[in-house]
């Protein structure tokens, strides 16, 4: 992968060596299929014990005998099951997978760096679901509350515009600027916006 892919979420990014990790999984997987049969032999063990009590053949020691030999396989499959997940989490713990859609705009590693744990090896941007950050101009400070909606248009191209819904506006005036700060949802956009674009709020 590199800067400039699109993704998509869930999508595998990049995966350390994980030779052993996947090795203990099938192993893993094959433990629990065995527990798996060992069950079903010893419940129709039980099952043939309960029809020879019903039948008076063998006695009520035996029967509970053998019912707790059934429960132990059971805890013991359980026990085999929490392993397996245990180790499936250990292989998922060296991959590094998209967590939403959206466009790799950084990659900070290369195929044999050494990566530190912490470390941010991609930058992913959202392609959709987009906010606009806006310094507006003390005049209009008691005009804008959440929840209105403002036309936009980007300053390159007029034919492309679309809408905004005010989220939040913060009361405070800078200073210097004389201006304040809001941030607005992208409700709907006709043309190509991408993160970082600048637009025109229509006050």
């Amino acid at each position: 992968m590199k800067a400039g892919d699109n993704v998509k979420q869930g999508q595998i990014l990049a995966s350390l060596i994980n030779t052993q990790e996947s090795v203990d999984v099938q192993a893993a997987e094959i433990k629990v299929k065995q527990k798996k049969l060992a069950v079903d032999l010893e419940k129709k063990k039980l099952d043939r014990i309960t029809e020879q009590f019903n039948a008076g053949i063998v006695n009520k020691a035996t029967l509970e005998t053998e019912k707790n030999n059934y429960d132990s396989i059971l805890l013991d499959l359980d026990e085999t099951k929490n392993d397996l997940e245990g180790k499936k989490y250990n292989l998922k713990m060296t991959k590094i997978a998209a967590p939403f859609e959206g466009v790799i705009s950084q990659k900070n590693k290369s195929v044999g760096d050494f990566v530190p744990g912490g470390t941010v090896v991609f930058q992913i941007t959202q392609n959709k679901n987009m906010e606009i950050y806006a310094q507006i101009p003390s005049i209009y400070f008691d005009k804008l509350k959440p929840g209105m909606k403002l036309a936009v248009v980007s300053p390159t191209n007029r034919n492309e515009s679309g809408e905004i819904i005010i989220r939040k506006v913060i009361p405070v005036l800078d200073k210097n600027s004389r201006t304040f700060d809001l941030y607005a949802k992208l409700n709907s956009f006709k043309g190509k916006l991408n993160p970082g674009d600048f637009v025109e709020i229509k006050l």
